[in-house]
C-alpha cells in the first residue's frame, strides 16, 4: 500500500511516537547524509516493504508533512508506533525479517479482546501490517483493527502518543478521513462491490458512511444522463 510504502514516518526513518529530540537528531542526520550523496538506511526501513530511495527533496518533504499534529496522526495511522513492551518486541523481530513473530504478538494482545490502555498501540500496528497484504482477508482484519482503535476511547492515548498534548481529535471525522484514504488505494484495485466487502467487519456507522461516499460518486453520473437524455429529447422528439 502506498500510504505505508511511501509514508513520511518512513522516509524519514522515525516511528511515529518519536519524540521531539529524536525527530531533530534525525532530521540533522538524515540532511546530512543527503547533502554528501551518501546513501540513508533505517532501522525502520523493514524487510517487510519494498527498498526505498531517499532524495533531499523527498526527505524535505517527509519532514514538512508531519509538522502538524492532524498530519502526524493522520500519518501515524499508516505507520508503526512503539507505546509498549508487546510493539517494542514486535518491532524487533520486524527489523531482522521474522514477520511471523512480530504478528504473534500483536494478535495475542488484539484478537477477540477490547482496545485498553496497554493494547491500543497493537491494534494500530497489527492493522498497518495487515493492510501490506495482497490478500483480501488480512486487509479486511486490517481495516477492522484500525477502525476498532479510532472508535475505541483509547483512540485519545494513541493521539497524544503521536502528537502535542494540547492536541484534541474527532473519533468519528477521523474514522471518515480514515475510509477515504484506503479509498484512494483501494479504487485503483477492487471494484466498488470488493471494497464494500472489506470493510464487512467494521462498525455500521463505518459502512454507512462508506456506502454514502459511492452514492455521491454515482449522483453526478446520473445527473449527467439524465441532462444527455434531455437534450437528446429536444433535438429529435
Amino acid at each position: 500500500m502506498y500510504l505505508i510504502k511511501n509514508n513520511p514516518y518512513r522516509i524519514a526513518g522515525i516511528l511515529s511516537n518519536a519524540t521531539e529530540k529524536e525527530l531533530q537528531k534525525q532530521t540533522a542526520k538524515i540532511k546530512a547524509y543527503s547533502k554528501v550523496g551518501k546513501e540513508i538506511k533505517s532501522q525502520y526501513d523493514f524487510e517487510i516493504l519494498n527498498d526505498i530511495t531517499r532524495t533531499e527533496e523527498s526527505i524535505n518533504q517527509a519532514f514538512s508533512n508531519i509538522e502538524q499534529n492532524q498530519d502526524k496522526v493522520n500519518y501515524a495511522l499508516f505507520w508503526f508506533v512503539n507505546e509498549s513492551p508487546f510493539d517494542n518486541t514486535a518491532i524487533e523481530y520486524l527489523k531482522v525479517g521474522n514477520e511471523e513473530k512480530a504478528i504473534e504478538i500483536w494478535e495475542k494482545v488484539t484478537l477477540n479482546k477490547e482496545v485498553n490502555s496497554k493494547n491500543f498501540s497493537a491494534f494500530n500496528n497489527l492493522g498497518t501490517y495487515k493492510l501490506l497484504s495482497q490478500s483480501p482477508s488480512d486487509i479486511k482484519e486490517g481495516i477492522a483493527a484500525k477502525v476498532k482503535l479510532l472508535e475505541s476511547d483509547y483512540f485519545e492515548n494513541f493521539v497524544l502518543s503521536v502528537a502535542d498534548e494540547t492536541f484534541t481529535i474527532d473519533n468519528n471525522r477521523q474514522i471518515k478521513v480514515l475510509v477515504d484514504d484506503l479509498l484512494a488505494q483501494f479504487k485503483k484495485q477492487y471494484k466498488n462491490s470488493e471494497i464494500l466487502r472489506l470493510f464487512d467487519n467494521c462498525s455500521e456507522i463505518t459502512r454507512n458512511y462508506l456506502s454514502q461516499k459511492f452514492t455521491e460518486e454515482l449522483i453526478p453520473k446520473i445527473e449527467k444522463e439524465i441532462e444527455g437524455a434531455k437534450k437528446k429529447r429536444k433535438r429529435d422528439k
